[in-house]
């Protein structure tokens, strides 16, 4: 199916320009026309962005782009406009290139027979499983809308959450980068402008000032090796800490440093009860729905946890058990499931937790913030200052020589 570029006047006397896809140039002008616009001209195109060669790293769709569809698209529901004519709208508005693909895609499976959530589904990674499973259940209850609108409200607030946590580690990085920079500094220019001075001193130099010494030649002499073995680091970091192996180390390293578990345990009962909360209201079969915010939660060892009280629940357990017994959950998230059990209202329990657990990630937020900010400043002054203090330490020696 190729791309083609249009100009047009639409049935409201309103000139545009655009693309679309079709399998050839009379489609294309067919589908303008079926609309009610005048067709002026239509050429096949491929730019840069679209061409087969591109390669796309990670993936272009991200979830502001989906929450906004979804929005979207929830209002235009609820407008009384149909599935396949809200699809075609909503071509129209979205920005993403690649977002807009896939809803003509799902547009055209919709129209073949395929239901709106088995059309997501053929999309890959475009759409996320909580999206399509949510879609799937408001189509079998015949509350579409509703779907959306709670999905929209989930993915809001996990957008909020996302902020929050990038807010706390914006800070912390901008300064450890300003350090590696200055340390830099230090060790290439302003310790070798020193050295005619340490020359001058009769006896021997300072334990400090003589390892300063040693690690600044060896900077001087290899500084575009230092500068490309610390670039090579934070590439490994970031390769180690995206793969499965890396991510499990970190899940349990943050369950271990005090004021990061804190904030972790706390993000994760958030995330789990808004889901759960979210998923169960939508008539999502409980077993199913543990399986797909376990897939949502980042930190491995709580997916652990979900996937194996998913075990329980199949098992005929209940789901309070498996995730008391755990012991990584808070004691107000398994005791508020047993009460929800019950009483026959889990999914109203969990929204409540859900509630509480958000204003608690807000809190830990700030607190994280607030114990990181003074521990890097020490940390910068701890290396600068020892810097500075193995320069200075023979001046005094050559100052009380002098006097």
């Amino acid at each position: 199916m190729a791309t083609y570029k249009y100009r047009i006047t639409d049935k409201f006397g309103r000139d545009k320009k655009g693309t679309l896809e079709a399998g050839s140039p009379e489609a294309a002008t067919a589908k303008l026309k079926g609309d009610g616009a005048v067709v002026h001209s239509v050429e096949e195109t491929t730019s840069v962005e679209d061409a087969s060669w591109n390669i796309t790293i990670g993936n272009p769709v991200k979830l502001k782009d989906i929450t906004l569809f979804c929005r979207q698209f929830n209002s235009i529901l609820n407008a009384g406009v149909t599935v396949i004519e809200g699809l075609k709208m909503m071509q129209e508005s979205t920005e993403n290139k690649v977002l807009r693909k896939s809803i003509y895609n799902v547009q055209v499976n919709v129209e073949k027979g395929e239901t709106l959530a088995n059309a997501m589904a053929l999309e890959g990674k475009v759409f996320p499983d909580l999206l399509i499973n949510m879609v799937a259940a408001g189509e079998a209850t015949g509350n579409l809308s509703v779907a959306f609108e709670r999905i929209c409200v989930q993915f809001e607030k996990d957008m909020k959450l996302k902020s929050m946590i990038t807010s706390a580690m914006i800070y912390p990085v901008v300064v450890l980068v300003v350090a590696v920079i200055v340390v830099i500094i230090l060790m290439a220019k302003v310790i070798p402008s020193f050295q005619e001075i340490f020359d001058m001193l009769e006896g021997q130099l300072p334990l400090p000032t003589r390892i300063v010494i040693a690690v600044s030649d060896f900077v001087v002499a290899n500084l575009v090796w230092v500068i490309g073995g610390i670039i090579a680091l934070i590439a490994v970091i970031a390769y180690a800490k995206n793969t499965e192996s890396g991510k499990q180390i970190t899940s349990r390293m943050c369950l271990k440093i005090p004021i990061i578990k804190d904030f972790s345990i706390k993000n994760a009962s958030a995330k789990f009860s808004m889901t759960m909360s979210t998923l169960v209201m939508s008539g999502v079969p409980l077993v199913e729905a543990l399986g797909i915010v376990a897939n949502v939660v980042e930190n491995r060892v709580v997916r652990k946890v979900l996937n194996d009280a998913r075990e329980d629940v199949m098992q005929g357990i209940p789901m309070s058990e498996p995730i008391e017994a755990s012991g990584v959950f808070p004691m107000m998230v398994h005791h508020m499931l047993r009460i929800g059990e019950e009483t026959g209202n889990v999914e109203q329990m969990l929204e409540k937790v859900a509630v509480y657990y958000e204003d608690e990630v807000e809190t830990a937020t700030k607190n994280l913030t607030t114990a990181m900010e003074p521990a890097v400043i020490c940390l910068l002054a701890v290396v600068v200052g020892g810097i500075v203090g193995a320069i200075v330490m023979p001046m005094m020696q050559i100052y009380s020589l002098a006097t």
